[in-house]
């Protein structure tokens, strides 16, 4: 591999390898020079059987067993970018395709910035990836700050790992999210002098933050030809049959709760999780993004199971937004099309010529409580 190229660690969690290995062959596809990381967090025997398959179809592929229990996924990047030893440590989430070559683009932006994100979900309108002021918490979507700072998404991203050590080194932190009580003093510090004081902050927020203060240039961009659904797991690892106590439990917890307890906590002096301090209208944001979120990621793991051999989905994807209508509908016909120009058989097709990137359809749909 050279001095240009890099790995990209793709992290696989519980019941979403059968839906999402095709998306990976997709990005080996349209790869150009850079190998993948398959790391399993948690994965079934048999989800793990078949990413050891793709790992020995091409040398463009790697299995690395992480954890037999899912850990959280601050945890395992932290972990993984402790082991990386090359100029790059480059992460992309599972549930993000490609329709086109995409890695010159990340070349383009690498020059002149020390780490590029990228891979807004479908369902993330443009103001979503901007936290307002006065927000408590950082969480993933969010790229830019209200004063314009970069703090970086961990969906797709590519950090000069040198720069990134240092800083790691210098502050006494990793990847993973912390609370402001859980920061080291000096962190705190710095962040009261820069403003930059909430209750929470998401998976290598933190680190992001420190490296733009640090001096490095950081740079959010869009990644012609990849397509992230942004939330496949969220809507896998639960049992369907209990979407509609979900609906009311996140009504009580985003919506009436926070607003009585608030009060409660004010009146006691108790300081307690950081979603009780948050306002109205960043509970009601956060409960919009969910909902989004959800819709659109059950509609779509439908669709990929029909693709993969399940039950049709014949009812058009409905939401009260035109504009998530039509995104979700733009990816759905280009997961059609990626089926049927790469797809043939439903058996994973072993590749001996690696520059090929064949792609593969799995054997198995999904269980039927998703069909």
């Amino acid at each position: 591999m050279s001095r240009d190229a890099w790995c990209w660690n793709v992290v696989w969690t519980p019941n979403t390898v059968r839906l999402l290995l095709p998306f990976v062959r997709s990005l080996a596809f349209h790869a150009e020079q850079n190998r993948f990381r398959l790391v399993s967090n948690g994965c079934s025997p048999e989800e793990v059987a078949l990413l050891e398959e793709l790992s020995q179809s091409s040398d463009q592929f790697e299995l690395q067993i992480w954890s037999s229990s899912c850990l959280t996924h601050g945890e395992v990047l932290s972990g993984l970018q402790q082991q990386e030893r090359g100029r790059r440590f480059a992460i992309i989430d599972s549930d993000i395709f490609a329709s086109a070559p995409y890695e010159q683009a990340f070349r383009n932006a690498l020059l002149g910035h020390d780490a590029v994100f990228t891979g807004k979900p479908i369902w993330a309108n443009a103001e979503y990836n901007r936290m307002p002021r006065g927000f408590q918490c950082m969480s993933g979507v969010y790229g830019t700050l209200w004063n314009n700072q970069v703090c970086g998404m961990t969906y797709c991203a590519v950090y000069d790992n040198d720069r990134l050590n240092e800083c790691l080194r210098e502050f006494q932190i990793s990847l993973r999210p912390y609370g402001w009580k859980q920061l080291p003093a000096r962190v705190q510090q710095l962040f009261r002098q820069q403003g930059l004081q909430v209750a929470h902050y998401d998976t290598a927020k933190v680190a992001n933050l420190l490296l733009g203060i640090s001096g490095a240039s950081l740079a959010n961009f869009d990644a012609p030809g990849l397509t992230h659904l942004g939330g496949i797991s969220s809507v896998t690892l639960r049992d369907p049959q209990k979407t509609a106590r979900r609906r009311k439990f996140l009504h009580l917890v985003y919506g009436l709760l926070p607003r009585f307890m608030r009060r409660l906590c004010a009146l006691l002096g108790i300081h307690t999780h950081w979603r009780i301090y948050a306002s109205r209208a960043e509970n009601q944001s956060d409960l919009l993004k969910a909902w989004r979120r959800h819709s659109s990621c059950r509609y779509l793991a439908r669709v990929l199971n029909e693709l993969n051999g399940g039950a049709a989905v014949t009812e058009a994807y409905q939401h009260e937004d035109p504009r998530l209508v039509a995104e979700v509908q733009r990816v759905q016909q280009e997961l059609t099309d990626l089926f049927a120009q790469n797809f043939g058989q439903n058996e994973v097709r072993a590749s001996t010529d690696s520059s090929a990137g064949d792609l593969a359809v799995l054997a198995n749909p999904l269980p039927a409580a998703w069909e």
